[in-house]
């Protein structure tokens, strides 16, 4: 019974991408992102910790463990035909997961360290910096101080009224916080594959 008790947070982000998608239909944006991140974070998080129910209950089936059984009864249950491979199928979900985690962690910090660096170059004007380049692109910089970082071929191929108009949504994103949900969006999915689409509409709603 305690096992299929543990398989229902493992199974619920598969319910949550149509979910996240009507919530975006019929919430506005900003309470949208916060009740799906948010949903997404906690089942992200009950989905590791059944993943790490299936470990104990496997560790208990070791002679050098199985004394601790006194003190967690309600998971001693189970055969060693059900137990081991649930507990060996969670241990390489758990270290695919911190493998990805701690990748995506590097990338991100690389990323903004380089995009960081590159702005600490240029001449800035209050919070925008402007960078040479024949690429049309622009993009908030969070950060100590925040910046709105925008490309001259950006620059030439908006009018003077739309000039502003992109530096009002990207102050938007800095203001607003958006990476931090954007970041434990990503994180989400890497912990449960089931929560990748559900990043895509956070992304969508930031």
């Amino acid at each position: 019974m305690i096992y299929l008790l543990l398989l229902v947070p493992i199974a619920l982000p598969l319910a949550m991408p149509p979910l996240a998608r009507r919530a975006l239909e019929r919430l506005t944006p900003t309470t949208a992102l916060w009740a799906v991140t948010g949903s997404a974070v906690v089942l992200a998080c009950c989905s590791l910790t059944a993943l790490g129910a299936f470990v104990l209950t496997g560790l208990l089936k070791v002679p050098l463990f199985a004394a601790f059984g006194e003190l967690v009864r309600p998971l001693r249950t189970g055969s060693n035909m059900i137990v081991v491979p649930a507990a060996a199928f969670s241990v390489g979900a758990l270290a695919v997961c911190a493998w990805t985690v701690g990748r995506t962690v590097l990338r991100q910090a690389r990323a903004f360290r380089t995009a960081t660096s590159e702005a600490d170059r240029r001449v800035t004007a209050g919070d925008l910096c402007v960078i040479d380049s024949p690429h049309p692109d622009a993009y908030a910089l969070p950060g100590r101080p925040h910046r709105i970082v925008v490309t001259t071929g950006m620059l030439r191929t908006l009018g003077p009224d739309e000039r502003e108009a992109l530096f009002a949504h990207e102050r938007a994103h800095n203001a607003g916080g958006h990476h931090y949900f954007l970041a434990l969006a990503e994180l989400a999915a890497h912990c449960h594959p089931g929560l990748s689409p559900v990043a895509g509409t956070i992304r969508l709603a930031v």
